[in-house]
């Protein structure tokens, strides 16, 4: 297959599954309405309820601060208990409609509040996953097809699929996938082998911009101003939308580095999950403070952070399939174990509603 620079897009007829799109908050199409798919009688759900799973579930619902979970449903054509969760997506202006990447399952959508799932894409490994918030019309993907990194892109919801980027040898994966909130145009793209991919035109065409010397984890975008978080070496800074590259210092003592969060209202204010525990910056990565978590030395490899949009004082972070919750900023933590022998790998706030959260786990 040909790589994106030349300009050779590959369209899959997502037909078959149409009533599979996520709602549309704007027009008002029943066809495009997951929920009539989403019916009682149709739901091959997981076994047990409530915190009484069986300890396979993919995405996690709580409506009360995290102080109770149940699981989310499927449908005939899926068992979200199998799906292996490794990212979450929820629509800033509909917050009802969530979508997410699985690596063994596609990406997969929800259009009321993650209560039920069906599938928008298989026959695809997605590691990451958003909705255009420019244009809620659009879906980006990232993950690998087969063995080789590949971004697709939705034009209607998940009706249908253009692959728009791809790697035409080398095994690889698009591990990150981030927009940059002051111009529609701009995305960026983190490869398994360092490699960090930009694009200038919507995501429709992608160039290499960077090469790291390891895999990139995740991205981080506030304006000018772009983070990529590697996994071995750490956070990386640059100020000139990703043309150079400074390394920032957080902790000796972390090897290993998980997951990376900017503040939306502050984008000085930076989070970073790692083998070593959770870490701040307030002045843009300059200093860093590390958050105590009150977990032993065994398990304090924090695999997710998070902070609400709104409520600033709320803080997310996750250490194997335990929430844990600061509501005054880092200072004081509660913990809730989830029903599940899974890693959390995503925690997501709806951003209407801070008691509404949600959570993903990998296998």
């Amino acid at each position: 297959m040909s790589p994106v620079r030349n300009q050779t897009h590959t369209v899959i007829n997502m037909n078959r599954i149409h009533n599979s799109r996520i709602s549309n908050g704007v027009r008002k199409i029943p066809l495009l309405l997951i929920p009539i798919i989403f019916t009682a009688q149709s739901c091959n759900i997981l076994t047990g309820g409530g915190n009484q799973g069986s300890g396979s579930v993919g995405v996690f619902l709580s409506v009360d601060s995290g102080d109770t979970w149940h699981p989310g449903k499927g449908n005939q054509k899926l068992q979200i208990g199998s799906a292996a969760i490794s990212k979450l997506y929820v629509q800033d202006d509909n917050p009802k409609n969530l979508v997410a990447a699985s690596i063994n399952s596609g990406v997969l959508a929800s259009a009321d509040y993650g209560e039920n799932w069906a599938v928008l894409l298989t026959g695809f490994a997605a590691y990451d996953v958003f909705i255009n918030p420019f244009n809620s019309q659009e879906i980006f993907a990232g993950g690998a097809k087969g063995k080789l990194a590949a971004i697709y892109k939705s034009p209607d919801r998940g009706g249908t699929w253009i692959q728009v980027y791809n790697e035409p040898s080398g095994e690889s994966v698009v591990t990150s996938l981030a927009f940059d909130p002051s111009n529609a145009k701009i995305m960026y793209a983190g490869l398994s082998t360092g490699t960090l991919l930009k694009s200038a035109d919507g995501g429709d065409t992608w160039r290499k911009l960077f090469a790291f010397k390891d895999g990139i984890k995740d991205i981080g975008v506030a304006y000018s101003v772009v983070y990529a978080l590697n996994a071995k070496t750490g956070l990386h800074r640059s100020q000139d939308r990703g043309l150079t590259w400074t390394d920032v210092k957080i902790d000796k003592t972390a090897k290993t580095f998980n997951d990376l969060f900017i503040d939306r209202q502050n984008s000085s204010v930076v989070y970073i999950g790692s083998d070593a525990g959770l870490f701040r910056t307030t002045d843009g990565g300059n200093t860093w403070s590390n958050l105590p978590l009150p977990a032993s030395l065994k398990v304090s490899n924090v695999t997710i952070v998070r902070a609400h949009s709104y409520e600033r004082s709320v803080i997310f972070a996750g250490v194997r399939s335990t929430v844990y919750r600061s509501d005054d900023n880092g200072s004081t933590w509660r913990t809730i174990q989830l029903s599940t022998n899974r890693v959390l790998a995503d925690i997501a706030v709806d951003p209407q509603e801070p008691n509404r959260l949600y959570a993903g786990l990998r296998l």
